[in-house]
């Protein structure tokens, strides 16, 4: 699922596993809430959201196949996905 938030300095686009959608995960002092509407968006193909995140300034991936797609484009790397019950979240900023 793809969520584009925009904001005055470009969007905000969060990709996140549909399985996942709803769930809210805790560990430790670490709360990742996806029941939120701010998650809630629309299937993309891959094409469509590489030309998406041409324009954004910031990327939020959640989920193993999202966060799988942000490391196989080079926008995230292994050592600074977060984990919360097993669950990959990473961030990627852009400063344009």
């Amino acid at each position: 699922m793809v969520s584009i938030k925009k904001y005055e300095r470009g969007p905000v686009i969060s990709i996140c596993d549909a399985d996942i959608m709803g769930k809210t995960f805790e560990e430790g002092n670490r709360i990742l809430d996806l029941s939120s509407d701010y998650y809630k968006g629309d299937l993309k193909s891959e094409s469509e959201l590489n030309n998406l995140i041409k324009g954004s300034c910031n990327l939020n991936f959640i989920g193993e196949n999202s966060v799988n797609f942000g490391i196989k484009n080079e926008l995230i790397e292994e050592q600074n996905i977060l984990r919360v019950q097993k669950i990959p979240h990473a961030q990627c900023i852009f400063f344009r």
